[in-house]
């Protein structure tokens, strides 16, 4: 496949599966053993995380920052935002709270599907967001003993 078939690919991925929550199209772009940062998830693995993160986050949406491709190769960098009002998120209750997640995905595809993903999400101001980790405090930098 040509690398703009291949972008197009990714872009029908983001717009109908994560955007729309179209997850029966996943069917048609996703191998049935598709990986996800070494996982093999596996196609239904892979319906159920969008699932999660659509069920914890019900007006979820992404924008996309830059769509590169070489080869069999696209890079999708994204942020994504969605309010914190329905499912709990790694393990926590509803916060009411509207969620940033920045990140890069390198997706590799083969025959016309995406066959596997390695995605790397900034997590840590998520997870300051959810209140799983406070942020330091900057005035306190003095070197510590060991």
């Amino acid at each position: 496949m040509s690398i703009e078939e291949n972008k197009a690919i990714v872009r029908r991925f983001r717009d109908e599966c994560w955007l729309a929550g179209r997850l029966e199209v996943a069917d048609e772009i996703l191998a049935e053993t598709v990986s996800r940062n070494g996982q093999a998830l596996g196609r239904e693995g892979m319906k159920g995380f969008i699932a999660m993160v659509r069920a914890a986050l019900p007006d979820y949406h992404s924008e996309t920052e830059a769509l590169l491709a070489e080869g069999d190769q696209v890079a999708w960098q994204y942020t994504s935002r969605g309010t914190h009002t329905g499912a709990p998120f790694f393990g926590v209750a509803p916060t009411g709270q509207v969620l940033t997640i920045a990140g890069t995905a390198i997706v590799r595809l083969a025959g016309g599907r995406i066959v596997d993903i390695q995605d790397r999400a900034d997590l840590l101001p998520v997870y300051q967001q959810l209140g799983l980790v406070t942020p330091s405090d900057p005035s306190d930098q003095r070197p510590r003993r060991r």
